[in-house]
């Protein structure tokens, strides 16, 4: 085969001269290109995932609305509801405009929000049953079915609490001020964040109200208004002719219905009639001081000691009431018989034989018409046993002290439950508990500032001591 010239060569290629510089161009370009295709890949399945989990975001708070707009209280929410329903309704438009992000973040908050409404933690109450005992029944805002109430219910505006014969129920409000709700009551709650402080109307029975150094109380029945200050402890009672308020410590204003006023300290009562027009005050005699026995003594029935209640007398009282009850809220159907409850003497014996607890108090009472009572004076206990406790209970080690609820707090006030062993007895930050006869107590104390705070509980018995601290937050702004 004939070999080929280079001319030859040259006519037969294209030769094609590319500098190192552009070379790189290419390639850096070819890079560029498939980058952007994977970024754009990416993007759109990004964007993609991000709008189904925005649907689905939605979808849950959608459904989480529907159940809180079926819950009993959903009346009272309306406003909570209405915004959490407006809020998804962003949430649906970001997605609509390709903000998915923004509406996933949104519809979570919205079924947070649903999510607390259905749990019952919408409506901030105005107060927190601390106790009950007896028939007690509540009637919450816009229903018309009574329930029985139970501790740790919180009430607020709206709603009626009403008792029994027997019945007995302590709310604590907010601000500290505490409602002891008699028998055969009817109590309506108002305002939460009334200026005058805690706001009910009595509409027909008796209750005592207790405030604290921080708060007040404001107390309407169908013939008059009380206006209860700081510091007062006041027992008010109304029926179908007149409310009667017994001022016995700090200070109460009374208005009738026509505007007529009487101011009350302590000591001082007056009644307001339903047609209007407010009586002439009259003076209280002082509560007596509790003497003997000691709080929690323990008494063996088979020593067969006669047990002698004394007191301190009060000059302007004629006789003394004496109840001895096994409830410390001295229902009627744990009233012990003792006989006569007036006594002229600031002494009187009994004889109770039957193995538990009991609680006994005193009032004095001037005779007059009407008579005129003091408040009752703070409760004491004492215990019947049969030896056999005394005998077998461990006092060679400390007591177990166990908190069995956790601590609740209600503004600037904290209720504490727990248990420890029976005789023992219990402090509180320094303030002595009451005991059961199982053992099992409950404290309500004040706490003095907000924040973090700690309670301290001891438990001793002649085996020792034994310490429990909790924390809680108080706010009681």
């Amino acid at each position: 085969m004939p070999r080929k010239s280079p001319s030859d060569l040259e006519s037969e290629l294209e030769w094609y001269y590319v500098s190192t510089r552009t070379l790189v161009r290419i390639l850096v370009g070819f890079i560029l290109i498939a980058a952007a295709i994977t970024g754009g890949v990416f993007f759109f399945v990004k964007r993609d995932e991000t709008a189904v989990r925005a649907k689905q975001a939605i979808a849950e708070a959608d459904d989480a609305l529907s159940r809180a707009r079926e819950q009993k209280d959903a009346a009272l929410l309306s406003k909570e509801i209405a915004s959490a329903e407006e809020m998804l309704g962003e949430a649906r438009r970001d997605l609509t405009a390709g903000l998915s992000a923004r509406a996933t973040r949104t519809a979570v908050e919205v079924k947070s929000r649903a999510m607390k409404i259905i749990a019952g933690q919408g409506v901030k109450g105005s107060a927190t049953v601390v106790e009950t005992a007896g028939d007690v029944k509540i009637q919450k805002a816009n229903r018309n079915t009574w329930e029985a109430l139970k501790p740790r219910t919180d009430v607020g505006q709206g709603d009626f609490i009403k008792t029994g014969p027997n019945g007995t129920a302590e709310v604590l409000w907010n601000d500290g001020t505490m409602y002891r709700i008699r028998p055969e009551t009817l109590f309506e709650v108002h305002g939460a964040d009334d200026p005058l402080g805690a706001n009910v109307k009595l509409v027909v029975g008796t209750t005592d109200v207790n405030t604290g150094g921080k708060s007040k109380a404001s107390v309407s029945t169908e013939a008059a208004l009380a206006h209860i200050g700081a510091n007062a402890s006041v027992g008010m009672e109304t029926d179908a002719l007149r409310t009667t308020v017994n001022n016995f410590a700090g200070n109460t204003t009374v208005t009738d219905k026509a505007g007529h006023v009487a101011a009350l300290g302590p000591h001082e009562r007056a009644a307001a009639s339903k047609e209007g027009g407010i009586g002439p005050k009259s003076t209280l005699p002082e509560a007596p001081s509790l003497m003997a026995p000691e709080d929690n003594l323990e008494i063996d029935t088979r020593k067969h000691e006669p047990l002698f209640l004394r007191w301190s007398p009060v000059n302007d009282a004629n006789t003394y009431e004496v109840e001895i009850a096994r409830s410390r809220f001295f229902v009627r159907d744990s009233v012990f018989d003792i006989g006569p409850s007036e006594r002229i003497k600031p002494s009187v014996r009994i004889d109770v034989s039957e193995p538990g607890s009991y609680f006994w108090h005193v009032r004095s009472i001037r005779k007059g018409t009407p008579p005129a009572l003091s408040d009752w004076s703070a409760s004491r206990r004492f215990k019947i046993t049969s030896g056999e406790l005394s005998q077998t209970r461990p006092d060679t080690l400390p007591p177990d002290l166990v908190i069995t609820q956790r601590p609740n707090v209600v503004g600037s006030s904290v209720v504490l439950v727990g248990r420890t062993a029976p005789g023992a007895s219990v402090t509180v930050n320094g303030e002595v508990a009451d005991i059961n006869s199982d053992g099992s107590f409950k404290k309500i104390i004040a706490m003095p500032g907000d924040g973090l705070q700690t309670i301290v509980i001891k438990a001793r018995t002649a085996g020792g001591e034994t310490v429990k601290r909790e924390s809680v937050v108080i706010n009681s702004n």
